[in-house]
């Protein structure tokens, strides 16, 4: 290696350490001011005069070619940890001009080439003029002027309530012998705490993105947007999540649909409304995926300031937050496969051997006791559930356990799944709207299970209305953990929840059936995002299905 190319990657290595880009030659820092070493000089880009796309792009790879082009994985890299991070493909776009930048995305990717802050003020002056709507032609200076003072206010506004947010009330020490609880349950004041950092983080960035990502929306307009005819959002929530001190939070679903509303500035072509996933472009879908990760990051951090669950906890198919008991409920195996220790009379008996699904059921116990570790829990077979078992949340796991517990219920929970043993019958059979029946059978090669098949089914609990009843089952027992380990695996529950939570209401029964792919006897977690893992799904609301 020559001794030029030795500088040139120890040159790189030394940028990718760095918290910002270093700059290039020496008059590319023409300018600056004595404290300041890496910020790039930008007082030659006449930024006032932009008012197109492709001029601001023009203007935006001036600035990264001063400091020596770092590549898009290097701007990655050095963003992964910021609120706004900076994709390979979200930048390629914005530096070509192909798509309209989000501001957040041009600011933090001027602030990672060490643009300073006092010289961001030009670049976003640049971009309101080519991104956001101007006033029309019919409005007058008077508007215009009004509309201003209006900003200005909730801007006053905004900074008292953070001001007053901030002022601490002084509070007595408990006397000896009072608990810190006792103090807090009688001085309101203790009550009226202010909000934490991350929750005034939280509602302004919502605040910003309805403001001043694309276009300026109204709350009015907003909940129009993300609300529904089932699911209505008023105004009065909105303001309430954008206000720290109310103490409101928005339920993660929400961000959800904040991210997939504002990631892309088609959603406010003519009317605002939402795109689906299947619309979305590869660079919309990553913009999406980079605001859902921050905004519920941000609220994730405010769960855990208010010692709240966090929303991924909240949020699992495993978390009943009444907080009633729940049992569980397998097969026995036939009496020829169980082991010894199933029978009572062996010295070392073991109570729960001789039940079938046992890597599911320990699985599912032990994300039910995460999820919920104050209620009660009971392990049975299917055939000693009692009246009080089955009026908890009911969780029946394999595809017995199924077949004997639906018998009491075939006639008041209808599901389009046949009610056998898919193990007996090698195969799930699911019957269509027409009529029709499928059936979707495991795989084999040379003798050997490769894939098998597992179903997801959840509803109201015929027994117990306020209750739910969950069904885990399969071909074979690999059929039955796969399934089971959907939403318990910590590198795939997040991805499935995601896509199973928008898309089924809590108030619906509904099923998938999903392939379950076998790899040295060991089941793999299926991706229910991926549609080629999902071989069937229904859904109808529970009013309908009863």
């Amino acid at each position: 290696m020559t001794g030029d190319s030795l500088r040139s990657v120890q040159d790189e290595r030394a940028r990718c350490r760095s918290s910002t880009v270093q700059s290039g030659t020496m008059a590319d820092t023409r300018g600056q001011e004595p404290g300041v070493k890496d910020a790039p000089y930008t007082g030659d880009l006449d930024l006032e005069s932009v008012t197109t796309s492709e001029s601001l792009a023009e203007r935006l790879r001036t600035v990264h070619q001063r400091v020596d082009k770092p590549s898009l994985r290097t701007l990655e890299q050095l963003t992964r940890h910021g609120a706004t991070r900076l994709s390979r493909t979200t930048v390629s776009e914005m530096l070509k001009g192909v798509r309209p930048p989000p501001k957040a995305v041009m600011v933090a990717f001027l602030e990672v080439c060490g643009v300073q802050r006092d010289q961001m003020e030009p670049w976003l002056r640049a971009w309101e003029r080519t991104f956001a709507p101007g006033p029309s032609p019919v409005e007058n200076a008077a508007a215009a002027q009004l509309r201003q003072q209006i900003v200005r206010l909730q801007e006053d506004n905004d900074r008292l309530r953070r001001e007053l947010a901030h002022q601490q009330p002084t509070i007595r020490q408990p006397r000896f012998g009072e608990l810190a609880s006792d103090e807090e349950s009688r001085d309101p004041r203790l009550r009226r705490s202010m909000p934490a950092l991350e929750a005034s983080r939280l509602a302004n960035r919502i605040r910003e993105l309805r403001e001043r990502e694309f276009v300026r929306l109204t709350q009015s307009q907003l909940g129009q947007a993300l609300g529904t005819l089932e699911d209505p959002l008023s105004p009065a929530a909105i303001s309430a999540w954008e206000n720290p001190g109310s103490g409101r939070l928005p339920p993660a679903s929400r961000l959800e649909a904040y991210a997939l509303l504002f990631c892309t500035p088609r959603s406010f072509e003519g009317a605002v409304h939402m795109l689906s996933l299947d619309e979305l472009t590869p660079a919309e879908l990553d913009r999406r995926d980079e605001l859902r990760q921050e905004l519920l990051g941000l609220r994730d951090r405010v769960g855990l300031d208010q010692g709240t669950p966090s929303p991924a906890r909240a949020e699992s198919i495993w978390h009943f937050r009444d907080g009633s008991g729940i049992t569980l409920v397998c097969d026995r195996l036939p009496p020829y496969l169980r082991p010894p220790q199933a029978d009572p009379g062996h010295t070392n008996y073991v109570r729960f051997a001789g039940l079938a699904d046992l890597d599911a059921l320990i699985d599912i116990y032990g994300a039910i006791k995460a999820y919920n570790p104050t209620s009660r829990v009971v392990i049975t077979a299917a055939l000693d559930v009692t009246q009080q078992d089955v009026a908890n949340h009911l969780v029946l796991i394999g595809g017995r356990a199924w077949n004997t517990v639906m018998r009491w219920f075939s006639r008041i929970f209808l599901i389009p799944i046949k009610a056998d043993d898919p193990g007996d019958r090698g195969a799930i059979v699911v019957h269509e709207p027409d009529g029709a029946e499928r059936e979707f059978k495991y795989t084999l090669v040379d003798g050997e299970l490769v894939e098998d098949v597992g179903f997801l089914v959840r509803g109201e609990n015929p027994a117990a209305p306020l209750r739910t009843l969950t069904i885990i089952g399969g071909i074979t027992t690999r059929g039955v953990h796969g399934a089971a380990r959907c939403f318990i695996d910590p590198e795939m529950r997040g991805r499935n929840e995601h896509y199973l939570n928008p898309r089924f209401l809590d108030e619906s029964n509904y099923c998938i059936v999903m392939r379950v792919p076998v790899v040295n006897k060991d089941p793999l977690t299926p991706d229910l995002s991926i549609a080629e893992n999902r071989l069937f799904e229904w859904s109808n609301p529970r009013a309908e299905a009863i």
